[in-house]
Parts: C-alpha cells; sequence; structure tokens
C-alpha cells in the first residue's frame, strides 16, 4: 500500500520508474515496454532481460504475472490492488519476458498503475512466494531493487545492504538503516 513505499521501494522494482520530476521512465522500471492493442483491453508487458532478484533467480514473466494476479486478490489494498481487483480479467505467459495483461474494460491509462507515481505495484517474486509460503510471504523479504533485506524489528527499524548486482544505479554506500522515531521531540532531537 502507498504507505508503505518508502520502506518497500529500497527493496522492490517497480514496472515503471519515475524521473524526479515525475514523469515516467521505462528506463527506471523492470519494464522494456507496456503496449496497448487496438481496443485498449490487452497489454503485452515486456521485461527487460537479465533481470535478476536478490537470490540470483532470474525474473521472468511468471513474475509478472503472479504480481498482478496476487495484487488482484480480494484483500489487496492500495491503489494498484484496487485497480487490478476491478479490472484485471486475466494474464497469459508469451514467453519468458513477455505476458499478455487482458483488461475487463478499455483502459489506456493502465500504465500508471504500473508506475510508482500514482501507484504502488511493484513487482514480485513468484519462486520466493511458492518457496516461503503465504504466511512467511513478508516475514523474509525478497526484491530485486537496489537494497538487499538484512533484518527488521517490528516497530523501530529496518537494516537493508546495498545490491551490488544491482541492474540500475547501485547504492553509494554500503548499508542503510531505517528508524520508525514516531515521537517528535525524539525525532527532532
Amino acid at each position: 500500500d502507498i504507505a508503505g513505499k518508502p520502506y518497500y521501494q529500497a527493496m522492490f522494482d517497480v514496472f515503471i520508474g519515475a524521473e524526479p520530476d515525475g514523469k515516467p521512465s521505462f528506463k527506471l522500471g523492470v519494464l522494456e515496454s507496456a503496449e496497448p492493442d487496438a481496443s485498449g483491453k490487452v497489454w503485452t508487458l515486456i521485461l527487460k532481460k537479465g533481470l535478476r532478484w536478490h537470490d540470483g533467480v532470474e525474473m521472468t514473466s511468471q513474475d509478472t504475472k503472479f504480481s498482478l494476479e496476487y495484487l488482484a486478490r480480494p484483500e489487496s489494498r492500495g491503489v494498484s490492488g484496487a485497480f487490478l481487483k476491478a479490472n484485471l480479467d486475466r494474464v497469459e505467459i508469451a514467453d519468458t519476458y513477455t505476458a499478455k495483461v487482458y483488461l475487463k474494460n478499455t483502459n489506456f491509462s493502465f500504465p500508471v498503475v504500473l508506475g510508482n507515481t500514482e501507484g504502488d505495484l511493484a513487482i514480485l517474486r513468484k519462486h520466493h512466494f511458492e518457496k516461503m509460503g503465504a504466511d512467511n510471504f513478508d516475514k523474509n523479504p525478497l526484491g530485486s531493487g537496489p537494497w538487499k533485506f538484512v533484518n527488521w524489528v517490528a516497530g523501530t527499524r529496518l537494516d537493508l545492504e546495498a545490491n551490488e548486482n544491482y541492474w540500475g544505479e547501485i547504492p553509494k554506500f554500503k548499508n542503510l538503516i531505517v528508524l520508525n522515531i514516531p515521537e517528535m521531540s525524539t525525532k527532532v532531537a
């Protein structure tokens, strides 16, 4: 969901990135392209080749399909979850990097949901979900973003480590600690 964006965005990639001015950018996301058919109901999503999850497994269209279907489930929240629940008909795999997304109705603004400016949809790792199961899916996050999960202390801190094999811009420092400081006077101090 949108409230968690600052935390998961460091570990997970989005389908379509955004420039600092908010303009959508395929250069900054995992998709090479997202093209509609003439009806605006079928979208062809093509992943960049050679992208890897933090465990070294290659990202494929199976992950695209899994992400969209997982976030379309009834209990999903957030902007993208709401859109997918209402609009996603099905996702079909065309090849290793290509998925076809079938929407219930014409929608030429579908890429907005795939981006991180208006949407909140990160690509998720199918193989990790299958290995960990639904109950442990988020307890040991595995992403493809510039930062890798190290440790989480509920309500206190999140420890991350630079992903030296990241496909995009590699972080300039090795460790990142995100602290949760709810009390204003403590924040100021």
